[in-house]
């Protein structure tokens, strides 16, 4: 897969893998200790609502084309959650929408990727994994989506 001039390695991602990039992402998350999630929109909705699902925290939406946040008024710590970080655009919009606002945040990916994400960035942010290669079909996440706030996923009881 040729992105932006570079040509990607494709593969596949496995449960297996994607279920511990996903565990070391929570995890991370979780010792941040936020009040609430945020969904980057569009492409990190479905991974932000099933992380505040698993860690029962309310959910947000940041949308940076827009430069809108929504969230509750009393949450002070933050984690904006997106399937994937490449160059960094999104996140340093980001940043300058969030400056001189009344909280804390931390960015957090699923994956990012070894060869485009500068390495300053991918140091300032909580990833699942560091990616060498193209995911080929939907992201591992996108397999999880539950059916909605607070419900199991789907084929579960």
């Amino acid at each position: 897969m040729i992105i932006n001039g570079i040509d990607y390695p494709e593969r596949p991602m496995s449960s297996e893998e994607g279920e511990a990039i996903f565990g070391n992402m929570l995890s991370q998350i979780q010792q941040y200790n936020p009040d609430e999630i945020i969904a980057v929109m569009r492409s990190g909705a479905a991974l932000g609502m099933w992380v505040a699902q698993q860690l029962k925290l309310p959910l947000g939406a940041y949308w940076h084309e827009r430069d809108t946040l929504i969230k509750l008024p009393e949450s002070k710590r933050l984690v904006f959650v997106d399937d994937n970080i490449v160059m960094g655009t999104t996140l340093a919009k980001c940043y300058n929408f969030c400056l001189n606002k009344d909280f804390d945040y931390q960015w957090a990916v699923f994956t990012s990727d070894e060869f485009a994400t500068p390495a300053d960035i991918r140091a300032s942010i909580i990833q699942g994994a560091e990616l060498d290669y193209y995911v080929t079909g939907p992201l591992w996440g996108q397999r999880k989506i539950p059916q909605g706030y607070n419900k199991p996923f789907r084929g579960e009881q």
